[in-house]
């Protein structure tokens, strides 16, 4: 018999931001750590990676989850954060779609409803309550990780803008957010090229001045993510984003990690308050999601929040995927667009 390797995925959206879906395909070596078991993944199947999420299956935005057991009695699953370029260390809009999807498909062990479920993860465990009105999945919220304000007031030169001010905040990922002016550009879909372009020359500009290492989880140093955001036309909404990462991909969705970045650096410049619920549009402006800091906390002493996000996720489809490792073209390619 040929060796060969079939791969089945559940695709979602939320908010219009796609997530793959690996469920339990791939064995690891027993007693590891999540951290053990994303690096096995790394050596043995990093070639599954790129075929699934880049080209001719994914696209250069696409963004994946692998659900493997728990390594930890404190979780109920596992998750690997998985993109065309690499791997991630949170993600939010992932966490909805991961959460929505092991409920509606009757995956969890618990059956009432908010279905509660503890997910490990590479930032450290966030709890997820999954509202069901029959058989219908509403909606999701999670607890995230603590989040805190790391930097403020670093200097970005951005082409026909001139110098703005950039902060760092960690909401599960490191996140460079920077105001930018609607008159200068709007955040629309129809603008994405030139928002990409910004982030890119944002992002290299940040990192040849500042080095980031997460104080608990020394692990976490990469600071890839960068926030533009603007005041909202949509009524009660407190801001609009977009979050560009890696060489110019863009994530559709308001965020859930970029969420609970902004609600850090928010609270941190005295702008919302502890327990004040926001709601965040994203790029594609086709809905929200719910952000609110619900506690205080520290992370290596130093003072810190917790948040949570809200957001919902619709089924898009179902795939069976055939992967020859002889098909070099079918291992994946990426094509530069920015």
């Amino acid at each position: 018999m040929k060796r060969t390797m079939f791969v089945d995925a559940v695709y979602t959206q939320t908010e219009g931001e796609t997530t793959c879906i690996i469920n339990g395909q791939f064995l690891f070596p027993g007693g590891t750590t999540l951290l053990e078991k994303r690096e096995h993944f790394k050596k043995r199947f990093d070639w599954v990676r790129k075929a699934i999420l880049n080209e001719p299956r994914g696209h250069n935005d696409l963004f994946g989850a692998l659900i493997v057991p728990a390594s930890s009695p404190d979780s109920d699953v596992g998750v690997i954060w998985l993109d065309g370029d690499g791997y991630g260390d949170m993600c939010g809009h992932g966490t909805i779609a991961t959460s929505t999807v092991m409920t509606a498909f009757d995956l969890t062990p618990n059956t009432s409803s908010p279905n509660r479920i503890r997910i490990e993860t590479p930032a450290g465990i966030v709890v997820s309550e999954v509202h069901v009105n029959g058989d219908e999945v509403e909606w999701c919220k999670f607890e995230n990780v603590p989040a805190f304000l790391a930097e403020r007031d670093i200097p970005v030169t951005l082409p026909g803008l001139g110098t703005v001010m950039a902060d760092i905040a960690f909401g599960g990922n490191y996140f460079i957010t920077i105001p930018l002016p609607e008159e200068f550009l709007r955040i629309a879909p129809e603008n994405g090229a030139h928002l990409a372009r910004l982030g890119v020359l944002a992002k290299q500009q940040i990192n040849e001045k500042i080095k980031m290492v997460h104080p608990e989880k020394p692990h976490i140093t990469e600071v890839d993510l960068v926030t533009f955001y603007q005041d909202s036309q949509r009524e009660g909404t407190f801001y609009r984003c977009v979050h560009t990462y890696r060489n110019g991909k863009m994530d559709r969705s308001p965020g859930g990690t970029g969420t609970s970045a902004m609600l850090a650096m928010l609270e941190g410049r005295g702008r919302i308050a502890v327990g004040q619920p926001i709601l965040a549009e994203g790029l594609l402006g086709s809905g929200t999601f719910e952000g609110c800091i619900v506690r205080e906390t520290t992370v290596a002493g130093n003072r810190a929040v917790v948040p949570t996000v809200k957001g919902r996720s619709s089924l898009v489809g179902f795939a069976k995927w055939h992967l020859d490792p002889q098909d070099e073209n079918g291992k994946g390619y990426v094509i530069s667009t920015v």
